[in-house]
């Protein structure tokens, strides 16, 4: 986040306090900051609005209606008076990531800030270009792969993969684009991409999944002219910029980052809750352990979730790892942190380090639902 917005965000969220507080939420760190806006914000990273009473669970429609002030962004948009804010807002605003109220507006006071999208994207809304542009081979819209550069030396390469219509391309604050580029490998066309470049993908297969699979644990082959990769798969929110996320993961030198799981800690149990909940079957899972021959082993780094991802992909360990993995998952399940841990076995002096949080109580990155829905229960 540039200056000038944060200097707008500590002022927005500081509205109607004292001017002690204004000056010490002014003047502090991030955590201390959160959690201000912990307590202020009662819905947002809690789930729970008091104000909600017992709506805890509403529909994105309603979330967005209530969230809109109509005035304010008919004004905005020069709607004339006959016309639904709610329905250009789901209609476009969605889209194009405009915001709802002034109060999540960013420094063009149209676009939502990047606490304005964290904001919404925590509370359920959907925020993103969910394009249904094909994007041809031959479309020059997008790049080849193997021709990606790094023209003004940016330190960070930001990558997501999108194909079918699985998720969203969410939006980023504009001011990390001085550190990093952003890419996403799709075989769609994101009308609203203003700060993501579209690149091609050069492996086909079926299933969409195992074509993101491939763009994932082929990083190190694609973006080499970069210091560090960052991953997100497609329904993660990165909530602050890139290179914060990087100087924060470890005190320590490392060349591979990620999150340990959240519930679980083995292979097995791993392949246990894949069959339960129905992502993959047991036929296919008995074959890709039997091929693989590792029931056996007990991986020291124990169960990852690959979400995000942070590594330097010039690392000599680096390569040996991805290539490794994708040579085990090529062979077997889609399942990928089903491969990963063994692939780290296979390379013992990859200098591995968490992130400082499981994904779910991440300050840094949000996983929402895939198509970032929210429903009221049945």
């Amino acid at each position: 986040m540039g200056l000038s917005q944060s200097i707008g965000r500590r002022l927005k969220i500081t509205e109607g306090e004292t001017f002690s507080t204004k000056l010490k939420i002014f003047l502090s760190g991030r955590q201390e900051r959160r959690a201000f806006e912990f307590q202020k914000f009662g819905y947002y990273l809690t789930g729970y609005d008091p104000n909600l009473e017992n709506e805890r669970f509403l529909t994105e429609t309603d979330l967005l209606d209530a969230s809109l002030d109509k005035d304010w962004y008919r004004e905005t948009h020069q709607l004339d008076a006959a016309s639904s804010c709610l329905k250009h807002y789901l209609e476009q605003g969605r889209k194009h990531a405009f915001a709802p109220n002034v109060a999540l507006a960013g420094e063009d006071g149209v676009s939502l800030s990047n606490w304005g999208l964290e904001y919404l994207a925590r509370c359920g809304v959907k925020i993103g270009d969910t394009s249904q542009q094909v994007l041809s081979p031959s479309d020059s819209r997008a790049i080849d792969p193997f021709k990606i550069t790094n023209p003004k030396n940016k330190k960070i390469a930001v990558v997501t993969a999108i194909f079918g219509n699985y998720d969203v391309l969410m939006p980023i604050d504009s001011s990390w684009k001085s550190k990093a580029d952003f890419f996403v490998v799709s075989d769609r066309f994101f009308e609203a991409s203003d700060h993501w470049q579209h690149v091609h993908s050069p492996y086909h297969h079926v299933d969409p999944r195992r074509k993101a699979r491939f763009i994932k644990l082929n990083l190190p082959v694609f973006f080499e002219e970069y210091e560090w990769v960052m991953w997100v798969d497609g329904n993660v929110l990165i909530c602050c910029d890139p290179e914060t996320v990087i100087s924060e993961v470890s005190d320590k030198p490392f060349d591979f980052a990620t999150f340990r799981h959240s519930d679980r800690n083995s292979v097995m149990a791993e392949a246990a809750a894949c069959v339960y909940l129905g992502k993959e079957n047991v036929k296919e899972l008995a074959e890709h352990f039997h091929r693989l021959g590792t029931l056996d082993k007990a991986p020291k780094t124990g169960l990852l979730e690959t979400m995000a991802m942070v590594l330097r992909p010039a690392s000599p360990s680096v390569k040996q790892l991805f290539t490794e993995w994708w040579r085990l998952l090529i062979k077997g399940s889609k399942r990928d942190q089903l491969s990963l841990p063994i692939a780290m076995a296979a390379v013992p002096d990859i200098m591995f380090s968490p992130f400082p949080e499981p994904i779910n109580k991440s300050g840094v990155f949000f996983r929402a639902e895939h198509g970032f829905m929210r429903s009221k229960p049945e």
